[in-house]
């Protein structure tokens, strides 16, 4: 089996600390830089950034896509949680002096969730898709109802 690593600067020369892969082979990062990016990967492994995410105030820890891939969840060092869907229109509510991306695809924040009181490093999502799962640093698990808020 022959194995390639695509030389990529993938987050500003910064740690990525997590990845997922989407259920139609796009790929998200988080990363040390603060953001999380969606990614497709080209056949001959070059990528091409689909999405920058830059919610997180922190470093960006952890991503997962849902199961049914149509949303995405991000956790970091903030203790924060952000659910993200895919749009057809850019999300607006970037705040001042942030920079706009001129991103393929759009994925706007549908939740912010607060609930931590430290670094949040672990995440999943429930079978269904209506809920997560976080750990923190702060010895707390909390299960998240994303159908009632």
């Amino acid at each position: 089996m022959k194995v390639a690593t695509p030389m990529i600067s993938w987050h500003a020369r910064e740690p990525v600390l997590s990845l997922d892969m989407h259920p139609d082979g796009k790929l998200a990062t988080a990363g040390a830089d603060k953001f999380v990016r969606v990614w497709e990967v080209l056949d001959d492994l070059k990528v091409k950034v689909l999405a920058n995410l830059n919610y997180h105030t922190a470093s960006a820890n952890i991503v997962r896509f849902s199961p049914n891939g149509k949303m995405l969840a991000s956790a970091g060092d903030d203790g924060m949680i952000f659910i993200y869907e895919e749009s057809k229109r850019p999300d607006d509510s970037i705040g001042f002096g942030e920079e706009k991306h001129d991103d393929v695809e759009h994925w706007v924040r549908k939740k912010a969730l607060r609930g931590h009181l430290g670094d949040v490093y672990s995440l999943c999502w429930s079978p269904n898709g209506t809920g997560i799962f976080t750990g923190s640093v702060d010895n707390k698990t909390i299960l998240w109802d994303l159908e009632k808020g």
